[in-house]
């Protein structure tokens, strides 16, 4: 496979891995064969992202993180890279270097049954502005109060972040809502950020069903790419 390829689908995907030790099997990227292409999938149970890249038929694995971190590193010295793929292990071999890791011994969930259908009230909006809208609010939000509010409108978004401390945070974007009426949802302020900057220009479609379903991002830049934010009360 391409080393950028497969090297961006892991850096993309890893960020929502879980860091908890009692759900190990949460503990890195799951890699699978799904629709005749490779899906490289993460989740801490709060968000999920999805990837997909061309490649051959192989055996479901979870691959941990320490070892996604390897493959990055030679994925990015090397043009192509060729990986072996078993039950147990997983091998990732460059021009000079040939890394061979355990793989997580786990069921990775159905993550299938998490994505939401794609709905028909959708927000489209700036990639870069909303990124650094969520990135700017999310600076007040704290540990207990980590939640911003994203107030749709017909025009656009407001994102709202009230801090315990007494600090607040309110930015807004311009947009276009095709859902009818407004509607608010809260989700996490760190989470927003981290998976808007998947997006890297043109736009982005947030697909809204109710203010407690999971909210579907969806990249026009990268239409393989999917983010799914759990909502929170606010």
């Amino acid at each position: 496979v391409s080393g950028d390829v497969l090297g961006r689908a892991l850096d993309r995907t890893v960020r929502a891995a879980s860091k908890e030790e009692t759900r190990y099997y949460l503990n890195g990227v799951a890699m699978q064969f799904r629709e005749g292409v490779i899906k490289t999938i993460a989740t801490d149970g709060h968000r999920l992202i999805v990837e997909k890249i061309a490649g051959d038929e192989l055996p479901d694995v979870i691959i941990p993180t320490k070892a996604v971190n390897e493959i990055k590193a030679i994925c990015a010295a090397n043009g192509t890279v060729e990986l072996s793929v078993s039950a147990t292990k997983i091998r990732c071999v460059g021009t000079d270097t040939v890394y061979t890791s355990k793989v997580i011994d786990g069921t990775f969930p159905d993550w299938t049954r998490v994505v939401p259908a794609w709905s028909d009230s959708v927000l489209t909006v700036g990639a870069t502005a909303m990124s650094e809208a969520a990135a700017r609010v999310a600076l007040v939000a704290t540990e207990r109060t980590r939640a911003v509010r994203l107030s749709v409108e017909a025009d656009g978004v407001r994102l709202t972040v009230r801090g315990s401390d007494g600090g607040n945070a309110e930015d807004y974007v311009e947009g276009k809502w095709a859902g009818s009426g407004g509607v608010e949802i809260g989700v996490n302020a760190a989470y927003l950020a981290d998976a808007l900057q998947l997006a890297e220009k043109g736009e982005l479609d947030i697909s809204i069903t109710a203010p407690m379903d999971p909210i579907r991002v969806q990249l026009h830049e990268s239409p393989d790419t999917i983010a799914v934010l759990m909502p929170m009360r606010v």
